[in-house]
């Protein structure tokens, strides 16, 4: 009960502090079943088993909270008081930054502040059934055919469980990604291989990726309010994907199994300086399709963002731009495999986000990517953003011509660098932060992005993000053009 209060809650990133007690093993089982009917991959390492009170509530709280779960489960009162304990020494908001439940109260968490949301066991009502029951054995002096009796369990809610949403989206806007979901085989090598040329690797990783899924989880980590549209197969590669989404806080409501094609791949090629090259084999995004945008527009027509890449059928793509206008829901593409600017829809595009060699595929000729940005500009598009990986991004609107310079990380992979710039241009935009803002916040997760390997596991949450505020508000240059 108290991991699905949690649960309810929003919360899928949760904690467990347990200190080897009688009790110990049932409530872990519940945990586990409560994230097993929610469809939460369990990891082990979230569970805190001390030897003692002491050991769970001082070792097993700092364990848990630099793991930045959102939520902790107790096992009893007296941990959830060191856990509060743990929580004011360094700063950590309850529920704010982290909500906590616990099981088995005597009132002693009465006392806390804010008051804790408790699961009562009622210990004394099974006293007193115990007693009963044993009365009854020996007055009766026969056996008895049952003396199991059942026991009323209550939820008393406190103020100590709240969204994870609303710690940095109180207003609740919804960012909706609709994209490519694949399963990610990063194979590292010295250099980009050209024409003819076999180049060995010492070094293969299989991971979670495609548009869609590493823009949802990239807005997902960072407090965003996020759902999740795509098609994956009905194989391991999908349910790693599914299990990767729900994990980082992604609602994947519009999320389908196909049993007709398998999950989707790419196969990138990382080399030694950080440049990346991807061929991707569709799979089972093929089938997101008009039906299944149609299926899910109640998810789309209050968002306050909607996150698109090309990866997907244009038919689609079309269709979800169409839904949005007329729902005046802002619109964010990624032309990742567009060929040639689509006059159809051009338009209808509030950000458009195409990397340097995308603008110079998409606008052909001698131009500078200034000139070209401003073209599409002119073109209808309401905002041009090009990222220029180490020379940071431009910008474009009626308002600003403006260059922005880069986040001062060094490169170890780019994959997911402009993946993690959008979800974070739309979750700061989200919570009302003008565009220059948010760009800057932007620039900042892409760059702690490349200092990872892969995609989805190089997005930065928003506690590493929040580290670097003050150099990005103060010391980013921005530049006019």
């Amino acid at each position: 009960m108290a991991t699905s209060h949690l649960i309810k809650n929003g919360h899928n990133n949760i904690g467990l502090l347990l200190c080897n007690s009688l009790n110990s093993d049932k409530i872990s089982e519940g945990y586990i079943r409560a994230l097993y009917d929610s469809d939460i991959l369990f990891d082990s390492n979230k569970v805190f088993r001390g030897q003692d009170i002491l050991e769970a509530g001082k070792i097993g709280s700092h364990q848990l909270i630099n793991m930045n779960v959102t939520a902790i489960v107790c096992e009893n009162e007296k941990i959830a008081c060191s856990l509060y304990q743990i929580c004011s020494t360094y700063g950590v908001l309850i529920p704010k930054d982290i909500s906590v439940i616990c099981i088995n109260t005597s009132g002693l968490s009465e006392m806390l502040s804010p008051r804790l949301d408790t699961v009562d066991l009622e210990i004394e009502n099974i006293g007193k059934q115990a007693v009963r029951a044993m009365l009854s054995i020996v007055e009766s002096k026969e056996a008895p055919n049952n003396i199991i009796r059942e026991i009323d369990i209550r939820l008393k809610v406190g103020e100590s469980v709240t969204s994870p949403f609303r710690k940095y989206n109180n207003n609740n806007k919804k960012i909706v990604v609709i994209g490519s979901m694949n399963m990610d085989i990063n194979i590292n090598v010295d250099k980009m291989p050209t024409d003819g040329e076999t180049l060995i690797t010492n070094s293969i990783a299989l991971l979670p990726g495609g548009k869609g899924a590493n823009q949802a989880v990239g807005a997902g980590k960072l407090g965003g309010l996020v759902y999740a549209i795509g098609c994956i197969g009905n194989d391991n590669d999908g349910k790693t994907i599914y299990n990767s989404l729900v994990s980082n806080s992604v609602k994947a409501d519009g999320v389908k199994f196909d049993s007709s094609l398998p999950t989707g791949k790419a196969y990138i090629n990382i080399a030694k300086n950080g440049e990346s090259a991807i061929v991707v084999y569709p799979g089972a995004n093929d089938n997101l399709n008009i039906h299944q945008i149609s299926k899910h527009k109640d998810l789309i027509i209050d968002a306050e963002f909607c996150l698109m890449s090309l990866e997907v059928s244009i038919k689609t793509i079309e269709f979800a731009l169409n839904l949005c206008k007329k729902n005046k829901v802002k619109v964010m593409v990624k032309p990742s495999t567009m060929e040639k600017i689509n006059d159809n829809f051009i338009n209808d595009i509030d950000y458009f986000i195409p990397n340097e060699k995308e603008i110079n595929r998409l606008v052909e000729g001698d131009l500078s990517v200034i000139q070209k940005a401003n073209l599409l500009f002119e073109k209808g598009v309401k905002n041009v953003i090009v990222t220029l990986g180490s020379k940071g991004c431009y910008l474009k609107n009626k308002d600003y011509s403006l260059l922005f310079e880069a986040a001062p990380f060094e490169a170890n992979d780019t994959t997911g660098a402009a993946d993690a710039f959008i979800s974070a241009l739309a979750v700061f935009m989200c919570e009302g932060n003008d565009l220059i803002t948010s760009i800057k916040f932007a620039l900042y997760a892409a760059g702690i992005s490349i200092t990872r390997q892969g995609v989805q596991t190089s997005m930065p949450d928003r506690m590493t993000l929040e580290m670097y505020r003050s150099d990005i508000l103060n010391t980013l240059k921005v530049t006019k053009v």
